[in-house]
């Protein structure tokens, strides 16, 4: 299995896992495999889901970014930064990082 944390962009992120044998898949919302244990950690870590695979976090009317998860890949977009939100970004990360590893 092959791990991607690739930066597209000071402010665009994506982790992706593939494995060798595996096929090609449609890059849809329908989660992927541990898709319960993500959602409940980008929950758990103040992000609020606004679509099916969409979670949002702002504070206090700040937009700080948003996750987007989709079969293969999960793309993170930082639009500000603070301690407290960089704290559950990389929470949800070290979860992510995990849940594709088993």
């Amino acid at each position: 299995m092959v791990y991607n944390l690739v930066g597209c962009s000071l402010e665009a992120y994506s982790l992706s896992s593939t494995t060798e044998n595996s096929s090609s898949e449609d890059n849809n919302d329908s989660g992927s495999s541990g898709s319960g244990e993500i959602e409940d950690t980008i929950i758990n870590n103040g992000f609020e889901q606004t679509v099916s695979n969409v979670y949002v976090c702002q504070q206090n009317g700040t937009y700080y970014g948003e996750i987007v998860t989709q079969s293969n890949v999960t793309i993170i977009y930082i639009k500000k930064r603070n301690s407290e939100f960089d704290s559950r970004i990389n929470n949800v990360i070290e979860n992510l990082i995990m849940v594709i590893h088993r």
